[in-house]
């Protein structure tokens, strides 16, 4: 717990006079997160116990509605420091993570599992279609009562009990398997000499000697970084250094220092436990049954006829690049190391495409640029770059108006390094929200694109180029967020449907617009060829059936793994 002097000095603590109500990034210290989050965890568990104790008749107003502003405060200062730990984390941030995951694990489950307030929930939701209420507020009462009822709040209280341990040592576990996943990922580096560079493309060369800078190491350094090993993989005609990145990277959680093994074998445990207490079967029927799908067998007979359909694809697909091995004289069976180069091959040689050369095409400025244009034709969006404090100065925040008028805050956030973890995401730091008087969303988009030096532009794949709008998709889904409450604000819809804004949004990438107007050669200001853009949906159509079944394999083994009925 920290000093009375120390939370005196907390700037969590205290009104933010910031621009927009941002986060004070540049005087908010790690150790401030501890005793702020004590605070308004301390103030939510007050909140709730009053919605609990009221004697009268429960309402939206004074049920719903208290629920939603109850932990609010807590909601903002965790937002915060999840952010951090998945963008920009610290060892002092790590050091807490469990202790802070721990403590909202078991206030969430006792709120969740309290009968007072369930039961208040329960008449709202019993009663919902006599009590003049709109669509969304019929919605969100159903939703209530769904989280309440899977949450185990009409369990025994033994069985609460039991259920309250399996979340907290669930949320322990996913922690440390986060964090040894982060360690792997953050420790691992292959030093490359001269020769080991052969074959690579200038600005790969080029973003493996900023590595190396970063790292105090005066040769290039590959990392599992994906903007790194991907192009590695693609393009190192070094098959022993291709073999032992690719094991590195799928090896992550799999090495003694950092081992996830145990701790996913105790996760699948609980998991099932957990859905019997329910009332289920088998955790996949836990997951599945408020989806589109349903039932476990739904997925596995969709999964497994795409499989059929698919591994005769990607049979097809290895023949043709086996082909391509043998004239390297090579005439192993081709490995899984070797898939993105020789298909990198095939790109060159078949369709006259080369990803160094294609780069050039998609600079990251110009296709972010293109992201916004298409959000101000589509949605009469404008982004307004601002200088403000954010948490790493490679994050940049613009203002999102209409018309003129405030609609929320947009943070980018594009470049990889050692304190973010994989991957590309959208995540908020706000939700929009009204009916406590209008609240603006801020947004951001986080990815892992090569930092170019100082020398060079930011030059992306076209794969980057496509996940950059797809997480705009994202962006935009929350900034266009109208609606009144949390629980179904931005993003915080049906799992079902959670995609398909972004997954639309990729299209725009290519249409004529675009490709006019922003998809130009960095130096020569050149067009980007059509016929290229023809030999990628060629190059695509022909790559779908590995990307498939590397998808379906692993859909496959996670639905066997949780079906399993212990």
């Amino acid at each position: 717990m920290a000093s009375k002097k120390g939370l005196l000095l907390n700037i969590l603590t205290k009104d933010w006079n910031t621009p927009f109500n941002m986060p004070p990034f540049e005087t908010i210290q790690a150790g401030d997160f501890e005793g702020a989050i004590d605070i308004f965890l301390k103030l939510a568990k007050e909140n709730f116990e009053k919605v609990a104790e009221n004697c009268e008749s429960p309402t939206f107003a004074n049920t719903i509605k208290k629920m939603e502003m109850a932990d609010r405060p807590l909601s903002s200062i965790t937002a915060i420091y999840f952010n951090l730990i998945s963008a920009n984390s610290t060892r002092e941030l790590e050091d807490m993570q469990e202790d802070i995951v721990a403590k909202l694990t078991k206030f969430k489950m006792a709120v969740l599992t309290d009968a007072r307030i369930y039961n208040r929930i329960r008449v709202l939701y019993n009663d919902k279609e006599s009590l003049n209420l709109t669509y969304e507020e019929k919605r969100v009462i159903e939703l209530y009562y769904r989280n309440f009822t899977r949450s185990g709040a009409k369990l025994k209280i033994s069985q609460k009990r039991r259920l309250t341990f399996i979340m907290k040592r669930l949320s322990e576990l996913g922690t440390k398997f986060s964090k040894n996943i982060l360690e792997e990922e953050r420790n691992w580096k292959l030093e490359l000499s001269e020769n080991d560079l052969i074959g690579l493309s200038n600005d790969l060369i080029s973003s493996l000697k900023q590595s190396g800078l970063e790292r105090n190491v005066s040769a290039p350094v590959l990392t599992l970084s994906r903007s790194h090993l991907v192009p590695f993989l693609e393009s190192s005609p070094n098959q022993v250094l291709r073999e032992k990145s690719f094991k590195a990277w799928v090896s992550r959680g799999l090495n003694s220092s950092n081992n996830n093994k145990a701790i996913v074998s105790e996760i699948l445990e609980l998991r099932a436990e957990r859905a019997k207490l329910i009332g289920f079967r088998n955790f996949s029927e836990f997951k599945l049954e408020p989806e589109m799908a349903k039932k476990p067998e739904t997925v596995k007979t969709f999964l497994m006829e795409l499989w059929k359909i698919a591994k005769v694809k990607a049979s097809e697909e290895s023949k043709i690049l086996m082909a391509l091995k043998r004239e390297d004289n090579e005439f192993e069976e081709l490995q899984p190391w070797d898939w993105r180069y020789y298909e990198s091959k095939l790109r060159n040689k078949t369709f006259g495409v080369d990803s160094s050369d294609m780069k050039s095409f998609f600079k990251l400025e110009n296709i972010r640029e293109a992201a916004f244009s298409v959000a101000y034709n589509l949605f009469n969006l404008e982004f307004v770059s601002v200088s403000l404090s954010l948490y790493h100065e490679d994050a940049q925040a613009w203002e999102v108006k209409r018309e003129g008028v405030h609609v929320g805050i947009f943070i980018a956030d594009y470049f990889a390094r050692p304190s973010k973890r994989s991957g590309a995401w959208c995540s908020t730091l706000r939700s929009q929200s009204k009916f406590n008087g209008p609240i603006s969303p801020i947004v951001l988009n986080v990815c892992n694109f090569a930092k170019p030096t100082k020398y060079n532009n930011a030059l992306l794949t076209f794969d980057d180029a496509l996940t950059l709008f797809h997480e705009f998709g994202h962006a935009l889904h929350n900034l266009l967020s109208n609606v009144n409450f949390d629980i179904i604000s931005g993003t915080s819809v049906a799992r079902d449907f959670v995609e398909l804004p972004s997954q639309l949004y990729e299209h725009w990438l290519t249409c004529p617009y675009v490709l006019e107007n922003y998809i130009i050669h960095e130096k020569t200001g050149k067009k980007f060829p059509k016929k290229v853009l023809d030999s990628i949906k060629l190059l695509k159509k022909f790559g779908s059936g590995f990307s498939s079944v590397e998808y379906l394999a692993s859909a496959i083994v996670d639905l066997e793994l949780h079906s399993a009925n212990k």
